[in-house]
This record gives structure tokens, C-alpha cells and sequence, in this order.
């Protein structure tokens, strides 16, 4: 086996052929920009979308009828908030496809919500630090690893968010509902029924983009493999 000297004085530049990411400040800097843009877009959108929605006067007058119905036992509670929010139905048309409509989530993915918040919390939060670790493992040179871990650090992060600090106040109602994750991404006339955000979104398509990262990955060691062979053969 050739030692780390002998390596280094066969590559044909001075530095390490696998350098890794968190060396260089430039690649540090993109995976950090990307992961923050990320948060920051979810993080704005859901208080553009829910303040304007939440605001306007057909809301306050669909959320009052809730309260007035004689039926309606009204309660200072988390949990009435969140059933005047779903039986109100805030939503708005943005275009064919594509409504904004308010929704809550105090769990995980498509509406989960049996496992404890603090579990949930402490799993989003180790997989940030395993983001971190992958992209710190990395070599420098994978900009497409890169792009996918810093979308998942940053849909990651957007929604963590939201289960420690977010609030959601109906007018009307004195109690908010606390660390639940905001939705508003309505899709169900393309039949896609769950409400999402753009964390979501974004951890989506890192996931789709590391898939797509490993099959490349998996394809370029099978070519080189079967290169190698062919030349032993020769």
C-alpha cells in the first residue's frame, strides 16, 4: 500500500486529491448561503401567507360565525383554535393547481403527530448535526452534495423553527396555537391532499438530489471498475 507521501507526490497538483469541504471557506460559505436562503424563504413565506390570509375581513367574519354558533362551546384553548382554523377553511386560489391554505401541523409528515414534539425535536435537531458532518466529510469539489445537504439543512431548520418559537392567532380567539408547524402549499386539485410548506419542499428535493447524487456515484465506480478490468485483461 503507497504511504501519504508517495500519494501526494504522484497527484498532479499540491493539494490533498480529497480535500475536504469545510476547509475551503468558499465551498463553506455556498452550503451556509444555500441552507440559509432555504430557511429564510420558508420562514417568510409562511408569515406573508398566514398574515395576509388572517387579516383579511372575510376571515374575521368566517372565523366569528364558528364562535357565535350557538352549538359551539367556546374554549381558551390550543386545540379549539386549531378546529376553528380547519372548520374555517382559510384558503385563496393562487392559480390551476396551486391554492394557499392555512394549516397547522403538530407533528411530522403527512399529518404524523403520534410521536411526542420533544422526540420529534431532538431527531430534527440530530439531523441537522449529521447534515453538518456529511457535508464537513465531503470532498470539496461535489457542488451537487452540497446544494442537496444545504436545502435539507435549511427545510430542516424552517420547520424546527417553527416547533420551538411559532405562533398562530385567530381574530377573535385569545388563545394562539404554539410550536406547530405552519402549511399553506395547497395542491389537492392535482390530487396531492396534504398541505405542506416550502421547507417541505425543499427537503424534498434534497432528498431527491442526493438519490440522484448516489446513483451517478454508483454508476462512475461500476464504469471505472469494469475500465480497470478491462485494461488487467489486456
Amino acid at each position: 500500500m503507497a504511504s501519504i507521501r508517495e500519494m501526494r507526490s504522484t497527484s498532479p497538483s499540491n493539494e490533498p486529491p480529497a480535500q475536504r469541504a469545510w476547509r475551503s471557506g468558499w465551498t463553506v460559505a455556498i452550503f451556509l448561503g444555500i441552507a440559509i436562503l432555504a430557511a429564510g424563504s420558508d420562514l417568510i413565506s409562511k408569515a406573508a401567507v398566514f398574515d395576509w390570509l388572517l387579516s383579511r375581513p372575510q376571515t374575521v367574519s368566517k372565523v366569528q360565525q364558528i364562535i357565535d354558533d350557538p352549538r359551539v362551546e367556546v374554549r381558551s384553548t390550543p386545540e379549539f383554535t386549531r378546529v376553528v382554523l380547519q372548520k374555517a377553511h382559510i384558503s385563496d386560489r393562487v392559480s390551476w393547481g396551486l391554492s394557499f391554505t392555512l394549516s397547522t401541523n403538530p407533528g411530522v409528515v403527512f399529518g404524523f403527530d403520534r410521536l411526542p414534539r420533544w422526540i420529534v425535536n431532538v431527531f430534527t435537531a440530530a439531523a441537522v448535526v449529521i447534515i453538518l458532518g456529511l457535508f464537513a466529510a465531503s470532498p470539496r469539489g461535489q457542488t451537487w452534495l452540497h446544494v442537496a445537504l444545504a436545502l435539507i439543512l435549511g427545510g430542516a431548520a424552517g420547520n424546527l423553527y417553527d416547533r420551538l418559537f411559532s405562533c398562530v392567532a385567530l381574530p377573535g380567539l385569545d388563545t394562539p396555537i404554539c410550536t406547530h408547524v405552519r402549511d399553506f402549499i395547497d395542491c389537492s386539485d392535482v390530487g396531492y391532499h396534504w398541505i405542506f410548506n416550502l421547507a417541505d419542499a425543499w427537503l424534498v428535493v434534497g432528498v431527491i438530489m442526493i438519490a440522484i447524487h448516489w446513483i451517478r456515484e454508483g454508476y462512475a465506480e461500476a464504469k471505472a471498475k469494469k475500465k480497470k478490468e478491462h485494461e488487467e485483461h489486456r
